[in-house]
């Protein structure tokens, strides 16, 4: 059975269809077009127009003829949470995860869309765990109807780091507590894991385009030549005189510094916190060289750079698969493989 998955960002559409086979995973279409400046921003479609026909393009590049999607709204528009609301708070149960949810929501509960899973667990407060998801009705709607307009049925919608967990660790979720930082090229997340479970997110200021304006700015280069100068001498002290490792270390730094602030918020508010055993990095900004030792360096944790779990799945079929798709598809991969899909 195939699945697909389409991962819309600011910058790109991905397309991943996944299958599960006798033999395995196999990844038999990707597919990826540019999205024009300005069609997206900051997660918001600016231009459906433009989004409509860059997804007839994809569909057409990808040469497939299923029009149903999995598609993510993007995380900065998100809400996910595992809570535990008081039992004595009496109502149904929504109304006392509506309750427990509304302190922290960005937006008031009549402006979202949102529901909720029920763990089957407790806390060591006796509080039953659920997981909450929500996202603005306005971001949603905007989604479903461009994804109409270009001919697609959207049969999941789904909030984009569950997407992006299910890719990294599929059906071996570690059984401690990992955060994973997304780097992408226009936006970043944090995602904290636990035993398998998201448990809250945030986003991260710094992406790839704007570490290319660092670059750009003080080397007096243009963003293209920053970009090129990434792939070519990273964060290697050894390349290029140590000079892109010089420039780009304090900004690195000020990631470390959000990572250790997102730790910090989950053992203080989170009754049941583990120790974070690992830092996960994927997105394209995995892709920089030398990027696990600078954290690494900045942080007291393992720092661990490697494809996501079900690349290396498909990579066991057909090992001409390119590395970079391990990191850059994350999304996609992580919405074709539902739970439906996952299962044995």
């Amino acid at each position: 059975m195939a699945s697909f998955g389409l991962d819309i960002s600011d910058s790109v559409l991905r397309l991943a269809v996944v299958e599960k086979t006798r033999h395995g995973w196999r990844l038999p279409v990707r597919a990826e077009v540019e999205l024009p400046a300005g069609a997206i921003t900051d997660g918001d479609i600016i231009q459906p127009d433009v989004v409509v026909e860059a997804t007839q393009n994809l569909y057409r590049a990808a040469g497939v003829k299923h029009f149903r999607v999995a598609i993510s709204i993007p995380e900065r528009h998100t809400f996910v949470k595992l809570i535990a609301p008081t039992n004595d708070s009496g109502g149904t149960t929504d109304e006392r995860i509506a309750a427990a949810i509304v302190q922290d929501l960005p937006y008031s509960i009549e402006e979202v869309y949102w529901d909720w899973h029920d763990l089957q667990k407790k806390n060591s407060l006796n509080q039953d765990l659920y997981l909450v998801g929500a996202a603005p009705k306005s971001t949603v709607d905007s989604y479903l109807k461009v994804m109409k307009l270009a001919g697609l049925e959207v049969e999941r919608l789904e909030i984009e780091s569950l997407a992006i967990a299910r890719a990294l660790f599929g059906l071996a979720s570690p059984a401690d507590t990992r955060i994973i930082l997304d780097l992408g090229r226009t936006r970043s997340t944090l995602i904290l894991v636990e035993h398998g479970v998201v448990q809250f997110t945030s986003t991260v200021r710094y992406a790839g385009r704007e570490l290319n304006r660092f670059i750009a700015d003080e080397l007096h280069i243009s963003e293209a030549q920053a970009e090129k100068a990434k792939a070519l001498f990273g964060l290697d002290p050894r390349k290029g005189k140590g000079l892109l490792r010089r420039v780009l270390a304090p900004h690195l730094d000020v990631i470390a510094e959000t990572v250790k602030k997102f730790e910090q918020y989950y053992t203080e508010h989170f009754v049941d916190h583990s120790p974070v055993t690992a830092v996960h990095v994927t997105g394209s900004g995995a892709l920089l060289l030398g990027i696990r030792e600078e954290l690494q360096r900045a942080l007291n944790h393992e720092v661990v750079v490697e494809p996501a779990w079900v690349y290396q799945q498909f990579h066991q079929l057909d090992d001409t698969l390119p590395a970079d798709i391990g990191y850059t598809f994350t999304t996609a991969f992580g919405l074709a493989l539902d739970p439906e899909v996952l299962r044995p």
